[in-house]
């Protein structure tokens, strides 16, 4: 192609996260590409392999160029017009025109990449397929594929920068994200283009650290996650009967079980007349739903901030009240907040909260610690236990384990109960407190 046939305005030089091109699928090894980048999946290896579009050595300086001028430009916002132009034009003085024409897209992969805060990171952060991503300083970093089932962590053939020049990547990134991490501020939590990252600065760690958990392109459905059988219609049925009837549902279970993704999948089946508040820590739901508000805990991230200005959980909570929803509901719910969530249930109003725990007896233990009376455990309609499973065939899988309603005066009854050997949620006792009416 030459330059007199090139259309400028036809080329924005933005990878499409969302085309996932699979050249090789098997249940152990996928290969797949996200526009000009290759992944190699392999469980049998457990090994992730990201392969980057090369350029020729003598169109660095046209990437190097680009990525100096555009950082240095006082205009924040930059279209794909302009940005694909400058380019051009560099490229036209250094003399390599023709040859930026002929890998335009390997140019502006690596010029996108270059001026990205996720920085090395970015060829993980456009695959959509990945689910978290765990980078240690100096270490290899892994992932959690949402298509590989039989392994937890993948290693990649990506590199974290070493203690210092990571430590000066946090910083840039939580700055990107609203936030500061530093010796004085070692922890932060943020969300930055809708993924959720913790991250530990090395003054308390033996090591820099940071996790993200990135977010779904699309939010699974009550429906996807009964035909993926994390549970059964008859018990999506039940739990949304329990919020239906105003009752207060808790989503129990270890991290990574799809306790926000099942709350999240109510959320989107609740009236559209019905107003949904919830207060969170990092912004994770997402229903689809026209009525959905998330109020959002504030937290110091420096010294020359006051702490006045910091609001937890337990003042949004009485925020989300006096908003009149017909919802109310906590996500990662952990410290006195839960009785300020029991006491909202009191008002006859539907409510729900995410907690971890590892089933109905350490959860009952842990509300009773946080200062959850017995006379308040009828407030409480139903228990949702989630866990990671191990199917027959190696492949880890998410299900609901059990369901358990409490009763008027404070019992529990399973309701129902997973059978390993059918991989199935199976309903062994009727519920007292609803009636099992399809609303799906």
């Amino acid at each position: 192609m030459s330059v007199s046939d090139f259309q400028l305005n036809s080329v924005c030089g933005k990878v499409d996260e969302h085309n996932v091109e699979f050249i090789e699928v098997d249940s152990r090894r996928l290969v797949y590409n996200v526009g000009v980048v290759k992944y190699v999946v392999d469980a049998n290896s457990a090994q992730y392999k990201v392969i980057e579009p090369s350029i020729p050595r003598n169109l660095t300086d046209v990437v190097d160029s680009v990525v100096e001028k555009i950082r240095s430009s006082v205009n924040r916002v930059y279209d794909c017009e302009k940005y694909w132009e400058d380019i051009v034009n560099i490229a036209r003085k250094l003399g390599v025109i023709d040859t930026v024409v002929e890998h335009r897209s390997a140019v502006t992969y690596h010029v996108t990449k270059r001026l990205s805060p996720w920085g090395f990171l970015y060829p993980i952060m456009i695959d959509p397929l990945v689910e978290e991503v765990s980078v240690i300083a100096g270490k290899t970093v892994k992932i959690i594929h949402r298509s590989i089932l039989t392994v937890e962590y993948l290693d990649t053939n990506i590199m974290a920068p070493e203690e210092y020049e990571f430590r000066q990547f946090l910083q840039s990134l939580a700055s990107h994200a609203g936030v500061a991490i530093n010796p004085a501020f070692p922890i932060a939590e943020a969300e930055f283009e809708g993924h959720r990252l913790t991250m530990v600065y090395g003054s308390i760690a033996s090591s820099s650290v940071m996790s993200i958990r990135k977010k779904a392109t699309k939010p699974l459905s009550l429906e996807d996650l009964i035909n993926l059988n994390m549970l059964t219609r008859e018990a999506a049925n039940y739990l949304l009967q329990v919020l239906l009837n105003r009752g207060m549902v808790f989503i129990v279970g270890p991290q990574g079980t799809g306790k926000t993704t099942l709350l999240n999948a109510l959320l989107e089946k609740l009236p559209r007349d019905w107003k949904l508040v919830v207060v969170e820590d990092v912004p994770e739901l997402r229903p689809r739903h026209p009525h959905f508000l998330s109020l959002r805990i504030r937290k110091v991230h420096s010294l020359s901030e006051s702490k006045n200005i910091e609001i937890g959980y337990r003042e949004l909570l009485r925020v989300a009240l006096r908003l009149r929803g017909q919802f109310t509901g906590i996500t990662e719910a952990r410290g006195e907040e839960v009785i300020d969530l029991f006491e909202a249930a009191a008002l006859g109003e539907a409510s729900a909260a995410t907690f971890h725990a590892r089933d109905w007896d350490e959860l009952k233990l842990r509300l009773f610690k946080l200062g959850v009376k017995e006379h308040m455990l009828p407030l409480l309609w139903a228990v949702v236990i989630l866990q990671r499973v191990h199917l027959a065939s190696g492949v880890s899988v998410r299900r609901v384990v059990a369901i358990y309603e409490i009763d008027k005066s404070g019992r529990e009854n399973k309701i129902f109960e997973y059978d390993p050997k059918s991989d199935r949620l199976k309903m062994i006792n009727h519920p007292s407190r609803v009636s099992l009416q399809s609303t799906l």
